[in-house]
């Protein structure tokens, strides 16, 4: 018994070693690092942790006069807890940003020419842009004491530097 055991053990380990060396070119992809890095930063930013401790459901469903359901509500008005959903949400939301900016950040590797380069500049801006005001959106939505804003209030002088616009000295 306890040398087929050993054979069993031996062989579950031989198995794995040889599955360890022809799968080496796979494993040393740093793409696949790269992807393993994305998908496990927006699973624990997403907090799964606390969904499954308290057993949250994904979104708040209703039901129609005609018995279809339908998502009521996709994040939940607490600021001490959430739906199980709306992690997700967040997750991938601030993921994208952090991808546009890291795109932005190395735009000379990934595009090649300048109008091209031009143009992805303009679209990861835009997308930066619409990405922080979703988040800062969603975070009102569950801080509603939050009110700061990135643009410029509506009191501000606009006009070239002669017209004073409260900074001149």
């Amino acid at each position: 018994m306890v040398v087929v055991r050993n054979l069993i053990m031996f062989f579950i380990l031989g198995s794995l070693i040889v599955l360890i060396f022809k799968t080496k070119p796979v494993l040393i992809d740093p793409r696949l690092w790269l992807a393993i890095a994305f998908l496990s930063y927006v699973i624990c930013l997403s907090g799964v942790v606390y969904n499954l401790i308290h057993t949250m459901p994904v979104f708040r469903f209703e039901q129609d006069s005609f018995g279809k359901m339908f998502v009521k509500e996709y994040f939940m008005r607490s600021q001490r807890s959430q739906y199980g959903g709306e992690g997700y949400i967040v997750s991938v939301l601030s993921f994208m940003i952090g991808a546009a900016f890291l795109a932005l950040a190395k735009i000379d590797y990934l595009v090649k020419g300048d109008i091209a380069r031009k143009a992805a500049i303009a679209g990861l801006c835009i997308l930066i842009f619409f990405g922080i005001n979703a988040y800062v959106t969603i975070y009102r939505f569950k801080q509603p004491w939050y009110s700061n804003s990135f643009m410029p209030p509506s009191s501000f002088t606009k006009g070239p530097m002669w017209r004073d616009q409260g900074n001149n000295i």
